[in-house]
Protein backbone atom coordinates (compact mmCIF):
# COMPACT_ATOMS: atom_id res chain seq x y z
CA UNK A 1 0.00 0.00 0.00
CA UNK A 2 1.30 3.47 -0.84
CA UNK A 3 2.30 5.77 2.07
CA UNK A 4 -0.39 8.34 1.16
CA UNK A 5 -3.10 5.66 1.03
CA UNK A 6 -1.91 4.19 4.33
CA UNK A 7 -1.96 7.65 5.95
CA UNK A 8 -5.47 8.37 4.68
CA UNK A 9 -6.75 5.02 5.95
CA UNK A 10 -5.08 5.58 9.33
CA UNK A 11 -6.62 9.06 9.61
CA UNK A 12 -10.12 7.80 8.76
CA UNK A 13 -9.77 4.87 11.17
CA UNK A 14 -8.63 7.21 13.94
CA UNK A 15 -11.48 9.65 13.35
CA UNK A 16 -14.00 6.80 13.19
CA UNK A 17 -12.79 5.48 16.55
CA UNK A 18 -13.35 8.83 18.27
CA UNK A 19 -16.93 9.64 19.34
CA UNK A 20 -18.27 12.16 16.82
CA UNK A 21 -15.32 11.46 14.50
CA UNK A 22 -16.72 10.68 11.07
CA UNK A 23 -20.41 11.41 11.02
CA UNK A 24 -22.80 11.45 8.12
CA UNK A 25 -25.33 14.08 9.06
CA UNK A 26 -28.65 14.59 7.35
CA UNK A 27 -27.13 17.11 4.93
CA UNK A 28 -23.39 16.46 4.74
CA UNK A 29 -20.33 14.63 5.98
CA UNK A 30 -18.61 15.84 9.13
CA UNK A 31 -15.03 14.68 9.68
CA UNK A 32 -14.55 16.13 13.13
CA UNK A 33 -13.96 15.64 16.80
CA UNK A 34 -16.92 17.36 18.37
CA UNK A 35 -17.46 20.34 16.10
CA UNK A 36 -13.75 20.79 15.20
CA UNK A 37 -12.66 19.52 11.80
CA UNK A 38 -13.81 19.36 8.20
CA UNK A 39 -17.37 19.49 6.90
CA UNK A 40 -18.35 18.55 3.35
CA UNK A 41 -21.90 19.41 2.40
CA UNK A 42 -24.54 21.28 4.37
CA UNK A 43 -23.13 20.53 7.84
CA UNK A 44 -25.02 22.55 10.47
CA UNK A 45 -22.28 23.49 12.99
CA UNK A 46 -18.53 23.41 12.49
CA UNK A 47 -15.30 24.91 13.81
CA UNK A 48 -12.82 24.45 10.98
CA UNK A 49 -13.29 24.23 7.22
CA UNK A 50 -16.73 23.73 5.67
CA UNK A 51 -17.13 23.12 1.94
CA UNK A 52 -20.63 23.25 0.48
CA UNK A 53 -22.42 23.93 -2.79
CA UNK A 54 -25.35 25.93 -1.37
CA UNK A 55 -26.35 26.50 2.26
CA UNK A 56 -29.76 25.65 3.65
CA UNK A 57 -29.20 24.18 7.13
CA UNK A 58 -26.05 25.99 8.32
CA UNK A 59 -26.34 27.31 11.87
CA UNK A 60 -22.79 28.42 12.66
CA UNK A 61 -19.34 28.12 11.15
CA UNK A 62 -16.24 29.33 12.96
CA UNK A 63 -13.36 29.16 10.51
CA UNK A 64 -13.76 29.00 6.73
CA UNK A 65 -17.11 28.57 5.01
CA UNK A 66 -16.56 28.05 1.26
CA UNK A 67 -19.63 27.85 -0.98
CA UNK A 68 -20.36 27.94 -4.69
CA UNK A 69 -23.73 29.67 -4.55
CA UNK A 70 -25.92 31.92 -2.40
CA UNK A 71 -27.98 30.27 0.38
CA UNK A 72 -31.47 29.00 -0.42
CA UNK A 73 -34.23 31.55 0.24
CA UNK A 74 -35.69 29.33 2.98
CA UNK A 75 -32.24 28.87 4.59
CA UNK A 76 -31.92 28.88 8.35
CA UNK A 77 -30.23 31.80 10.12
CA UNK A 78 -26.58 31.02 9.39
CA UNK A 79 -23.66 32.73 11.10
CA UNK A 80 -20.07 32.78 9.82
CA UNK A 81 -17.30 33.82 12.21
CA UNK A 82 -14.08 33.85 10.21
CA UNK A 83 -13.96 33.68 6.42
CA UNK A 84 -17.00 33.53 4.13
CA UNK A 85 -15.55 32.50 0.79
CA UNK A 86 -17.68 32.57 -2.34
CA UNK A 87 -16.50 30.50 -5.26
CA UNK A 88 -18.13 32.57 -6.85
CA UNK A 89 -21.02 33.51 -4.48
CA UNK A 90 -21.65 33.25 -0.77
CA UNK A 91 -23.93 34.62 1.89
CA UNK A 92 -25.23 34.20 5.42
CA UNK A 93 -27.50 35.84 7.94
CA UNK A 94 -24.54 37.33 9.84
CA UNK A 95 -20.84 37.44 8.99
CA UNK A 96 -18.00 38.53 11.27
CA UNK A 97 -14.55 38.53 9.72
CA UNK A 98 -13.59 38.40 6.06
CA UNK A 99 -16.00 38.00 3.13
CA UNK A 100 -14.50 37.25 -0.29
CA UNK A 101 -16.10 36.36 -3.59
CA UNK A 102 -17.53 37.55 -6.86
CA UNK A 103 -20.68 38.42 -4.94
CA UNK A 104 -21.60 38.34 -1.24
CA UNK A 105 -24.98 38.78 0.43
CA UNK A 106 -25.52 39.22 4.17
CA UNK A 107 -29.11 39.33 5.45
CA UNK A 108 -28.63 41.13 8.78
CA UNK A 109 -25.22 42.19 10.04
CA UNK A 110 -21.71 42.28 8.62
CA UNK A 111 -18.62 43.16 10.68
CA UNK A 112 -15.21 43.02 9.10
CA UNK A 113 -13.70 43.32 5.63
CA UNK A 114 -15.67 42.50 2.51
CA UNK A 115 -13.93 42.29 -0.87
CA UNK A 116 -15.93 41.35 -3.95
CA UNK A 117 -15.36 41.50 -7.68
CA UNK A 118 -18.96 42.49 -8.51
CA UNK A 119 -20.76 43.52 -5.35
CA UNK A 120 -21.78 42.99 -1.75
CA UNK A 121 -25.09 43.74 -0.11
CA UNK A 122 -25.90 43.85 3.59
CA UNK A 123 -29.54 43.85 4.70
CA UNK A 124 -29.33 45.84 7.93
CA UNK A 125 -25.96 46.94 9.30
CA UNK A 126 -22.39 46.90 8.03
CA UNK A 127 -19.35 47.79 10.12
CA UNK A 128 -15.87 47.75 8.64
CA UNK A 129 -14.58 47.98 5.10
CA UNK A 130 -16.56 46.85 2.05
CA UNK A 131 -15.23 47.11 -1.50
CA UNK A 132 -17.13 45.92 -4.55
CA UNK A 133 -16.12 46.14 -8.20
CA UNK A 134 -19.55 47.48 -9.21
CA UNK A 135 -21.17 48.29 -5.91
CA UNK A 136 -21.46 47.58 -2.20
CA UNK A 137 -23.58 48.82 0.65
CA UNK A 138 -26.12 48.26 3.38
CA UNK A 139 -29.79 49.18 3.78
CA UNK A 140 -29.23 51.14 7.00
Amino acid sequence: MRPVTRSACLLLATLAAVPGGVRAQDHGLKLAIGDFGLGIGDVERLDGIRLNFRDRHMERVRGINATLWMPHEDAEDGVVEGVALGLPLTGANRVSGLALGVGVGVEEEFRGVGLTWIGMGVGERATGIIAGGIGAGDDA
